[in-house]
């Protein structure tokens, strides 16, 4: 059968289609010849194993496949079976393969202290979603905030108004020596008139809302007998005045609303009078208790 002969040069072409048929190869002047399924080198003899190629076409120098392939640094290039059925492969210098996807040495690199830490405030605007909120079952971060000065963020993560415990509660101001005012007189006057300018309390008045107070006195005399606690520094500001004391207890009422002026610190003291000037009763305590 006769045998046609052709130039060409590495890759050869499909065998199937150069049945019996040869082939003359420009790159390395060597002879193939096809049997339909294979080829095979036929001058010069016995060099079928030590063929030579080129990267392209405008390659200036053929080589062997284990030179021309060139890696890269931390890529290992292994001869399997040298002088057998050779075959190259190709490694990650930590045994990974470089086509698999390195998931260990990637996060590895952007832990805290690795070698590309990532810090949190400097990576992109994350999706609106819930992803990477807190849950019972795991740390994570603060859902988004709904705005607004009154919510409050439970322990099931959710956002809801305050409520649903007691108000705090501060006992602010005691004066509890007994004094007996003799000729207590028409006028108010201050309980302790010779102790400290009236002995004033400084109170906190700070978050606080309401107010309640309580009196114990003895009341002697036959007059109206009236008790107030006033600002020390400003006697307008009358936080709280009973008009007709009597023995015993005297409950100021409450919790009342705080009036306009109490806000911050502020200093207060207790003043009594009588409408018969010479009775003398007794101061034995008066409370105010402040909430919240």
């Amino acid at each position: 059968m006769p045998r046609d002969t052709h130039i060409s040069d590495y890759p050869l072409p499909s065998a199937a289609d150069y049945k019996y048929q040869t082939i003359c190869v420009l790159s390395d002047g060597a002879f193939h010849q096809s049997d339909g399924s294979t080829w095979t080198q036929v001058f010069p003899p016995g060099a079928a194993s030590d063929i030579k190629a080129k990267v392209t076409i405008n390659d200036t120098t053929t080589d062997f496949l284990n030179s021309k392939l060139v890696v890269g640094s931390g890529i290992t290039k292994t001869v399997n079976s040298p002088g057998a059925n050779e075959q190259l492969s190709f490694a990650h210098d930590s045994g990974v393969l470089p086509d698999a996807h390195h998931a260990q040495l990637h996060q590895a690199a952007h832990n805290i202290s690795g070698g590309d830490a990532l810090k949190l405030d400097d990576l992109s605007t994350p999706d609106d979603n819930t992803d990477l909120n807190a849950s019972a079952i795991r740390h994570g971060l603060l859902s988004k905030l709904p705005g607004g000065t009154t919510n409050f963020l439970r322990e099931d993560g959710t956002w809801s108004p305050a409520g649903g415990g007691t108000a705090r509660e501060a006992l602010e101001a005691v004066w509890s020596d007994q004094v007996t005012k003799s000729n207590i007189g028409t006028a108010y006057a201050d309980i302790y008139n010779a102790v400290a300018v009236g002995r004033p309390q400084t109170v906190d008045f700070t978050g606080m809302a309401t107010f309640d107070a309580e009196l114990m006195w003895d009341k002697v005399g036959t007059g109206t007998q009236a008790f107030r606690v006033i600002d020390a520094d400003n006697a307008a500001n009358v936080l709280f005045e009973l008009t007709n004391v009597v023995d015993g207890e005297n409950d100021a009422g409450g919790p009342t609303a705080l009036p306009a002026w109490a806000t911050g610190k502020k200093r207060l003291k207790p003043q009594a009078k009588s409408t018969t000037g010479t009775d003398d009763p007794i101061f034995f305590q008066c409370v105010i208790r402040l909430k919240a």
